[in-house]
């Protein structure tokens, strides 16, 4: 037993020393510049905005698509600038579907998409929630194609009832008591 505690008490020590030597500040490297002691990296220079480089007539193709996990039928409408890009949508119950493809202006940084569901008590509850493009579109370029998951799911909330609970690629975007 003492031997064994003799061995962990070595060991111990040789990872600390090894921790202190991958840990220790490496020296500056020298300048060549005469009579100036400061060894600061140059600043880079910031990307270039593409924003600038975008035209505003510049448009790309988004497709939404809609996977139900609920055990009732859901629909869905996508609205662009106040204007109904597609027509609605009944996504059934287990079942995957899409919205468009829509055509969408690159300046455009929101949509807005609208949830209709029956509830257990029979009433028809119609909520909406933006979705911001740039959060989960990356790199929107013009004349590309791009695509949207939104997924749909009851889930057993601890009061006994139900939700209804929309996401956006993993992000929660929408709950709605059933």
């Amino acid at each position: 037993m003492a031997k064994l505690l003799c061995f962990v008490a070595v060991l111990l020590v040789a990872s600390a020393i090894l921790a202190e030597a991958h840990t220790a500040p490496a020296t500056p490297p020298t300048g060549s510049k005469s009579g100036s002691k400061s060894t600061a990296a140059p600043v880079p220079a910031p990307a270039p905005s593409v924003r600038g480089l975008i035209k505003k007539s510049a448009t790309f193709s988004l497709k939404c698509i809609i996977h139900n996990l609920a055990d009732r039928s859901l629909t869905f409408k996508l609205v662009i600038q106040r204007k109904d890009a597609a027509k609605a949508v009944v996504a059934k119950a287990k079942q995957w579907t899409a919205i468009g493809p829509v055509t969408v202006g690159c300046k455009v940084p929101v949509v807005q998409l609208y949830v209709t569901v029956k509830t257990n008590k029979g009433v028809v509850v119609t909520k909406s929630f933006p979705v911001k493009l740039a959060a989960f579109l990356k790199n929107i370029v013009p004349k590309s194609s791009k695509a949207l998951v939104v997924t749909a799911s009851e889930v057993k909330s601890l009061l006994g009832g139900k939700k209804l609970v929309i996401k956006v690629g993993r992000k929660v975007e929408l709950s709605v008591k059933l």
